[in-house]
């Protein structure tokens, strides 16, 4: 199966991270995607997510946030090598 991109653009959007999948709900509806199934994830700035799940999601599938508008603002990820 082709891995596609998630576009998570609404701000009310609640992520709920699992081992194998990404839960997603919104006042509209709920459902659950498999990592294997994303290619790469773009989430809109407003989507309130601790720092904790995004770098969990990052680890495991590239993570992009977006503005309003869908233009991509900033890449979540792991630092490599980090001198201190």
């Amino acid at each position: 199966m082709k891995k596609r991109q998630l576009i998570l653009r609404n701000p009310k959007t609640r992520l709920t991270l699992h081992t194998d999948y990404l839960e997603i709900s919104n006042p509209i509806n709920r459902y659950a995607v498999a990592f294997r199934h994303i290619g790469a994830i773009y989430l809109n700035k407003a989507i309130r997510v601790e720092i904790g799940t995004c770098y969990a999601i990052c680890r495991r599938v590239p993570l992009w946030i977006i503005d309003q508008d869908g233009y991509i603002i900033a890449r979540v990820a792991e630092v490599k090598d980090a001198a201190v």
